[in-house]
């Protein structure tokens, strides 16, 4: 998936389904109670940004549902400092990553606007 994002700029709701049951199908495989997974769901917000209408984003969401559904997900938010999480980000992904990172949301006119802040 982050080869097509690379590549191509935006990723499928075909994607990033096949994507989220490939991180489910060995979940229900394993027989495990309880797994930890970091930002399981990062792309929805991605979809508008990248040009998905609403009724695109309502079916994905929709067949979404299915594939977690077999799972009963527990989502756990953990409030951070975004600007050291995006610092470590960029360093570890390098390159204009943080630019296109932070693009993206810019490109739904999210209020107020998202841009970056660099030091020289």
């Amino acid at each position: 998936m982050a080869e097509a994002l690379r590549t191509t700029g935006t990723v499928g709701p075909g994607l990033l389904l096949a994507a989220t049951a490939e991180f489910v199908d060995p979940v229900l495989a394993s027989g495990d109670d309880v797994v930890i997974a970091d930002a399981l769901v990062p792309f929805v917000p991605t979809l508008p940004a990248t040009g998905h209408d609403e009724e695109v984003i309502d079916a994905f969401l929709a067949d979404l549902t299915e594939v977690f559904a077999r799972v009963s997900p527990v989502m756990v938010f953990l409030d951070g400092n975004a600007g050291s999480a995006l610092s470590r980000a960029a360093g570890r992904e390098g390159g204009p990553w943080l630019d296109r990172y932070v693009a993206r949301p810019a490109r739904c006119g999210v209020s107020p606007p998202v841009r970056t802040s660099r030091r020289r």
